[in-house]
């Protein structure tokens, strides 16, 4: 992924209390990702899914999320379908490791896009057949500023 950084005034981070945003007027540095099939002005939604297995179920969790992979990757609508892991950085700010925990990386042309990923039928599938390893899933869906 390229990113391209844009300047603007710089202020003082953290953000004044009146915004409390940090993609406010407050921001110093805003960087502009690129990804597959995006382009500037194009609608994008980013997901980071975060799935917490259950002790000693990482490794089966997966092998069944690879066999879904491909499959999810070509959709239409889909630019980024990604599992990662926590890695440790030595950052003072990185929160602690989570050894049972993957993180998908996704990023979706548009809403419809991602309605329709929901809906796929391996979806579903995956969904129901990765329950047994599946301690808690959470989502944060986000779009451009």
């Amino acid at each position: 992924m390229r990113f391209t950084v844009l300047r603007t005034k710089k202020k003082a981070w953290p953000p004044s209390r009146k915004s409390g945003h940090p993609t406010s007027s407050n921001t110093e540095t805003r960087a502009i990702g690129r990804m597959k099939g995006t382009h500037r002005g194009m609608h994008m939604i980013q997901v980071v899914t975060t799935v917490e297995v259950l002790p000693d179920c990482l490794d089966d969790f997966l092998s069944l999320l690879n066999e879904t992979l491909t499959k999810v990757q070509a959709e239409d609508g889909c630019l980024a379908y990604e599992p990662m892991v926590d890695i440790a950085t030595g950052m003072p700010t990185q929160v602690e490791l989570r050894p049972d925990t993957i993180t998908l990386v996704e990023a979706w042309a548009n809403l419809d896009s991602l309605q329709a990923h929901l809906q796929a039928p391996h979806m579903t599938r995956f969904r129901e057949a990765a329950k047994e390893y599946v301690k808690h899933v959470s989502h944060q869906c986000l779009q451009p500023v």
